[in-house]
């Protein structure tokens, strides 16, 4: 059965090499060619284990921005719809000793939305 890969390889050390070569010459030459291919695998396990975890990262990042948008166009929609089905006075109003049923502030409404939100680690 002949492999459909070349079985034999070479190569040079080169100046910058010098710490492998310290180490190579303290392996008996019979268990070089062993520790230089399992040098080179787990060198290779690793390069693909942090190209599936970079990948990984990509996509967790993507989907937190997705959340965000998502999360900030709800935000937006619930402003709408509390500005929609409540009477808004201004800010003022409360300071004329005068509670209006019905009839909240512009900053409560401010101050409730942004207070439900932290709760849930939203905008601040």
């Amino acid at each position: 059965m002949t492999a459909n890969w070349k079985r034999r390889y070479s190569f040079r050390l080169t100046d910058d090499d010098e710490d492998l070569g310290q180490m190579l010459e303290n392996v008996p030459d019979s268990k070089k060619s062993e520790m230089i291919r399992n040098m080179l695998k787990y060198a290779y396990r690793m390069m693909n284990e942090e190209r599936k975890e970079k990948k990984e990262l990509d996509e967790l990042k993507k989907a937190l921005l997705d959340f965000k948008e998502s999360y900030q166009l709800q935000h937006e929609e619930l402003l709408k719809e509390l500005r929609k089905g409540i009477k808004v006075a201004p800010s003022q109003s409360a300071t004329e000793g005068e509670e209006r049923e019905g009839v909240v502030s512009e900053d409560a409404i401010r101050n409730s939305a942004q207070a439900f939100l932290s709760s849930f680690g939203g905008i601040e």
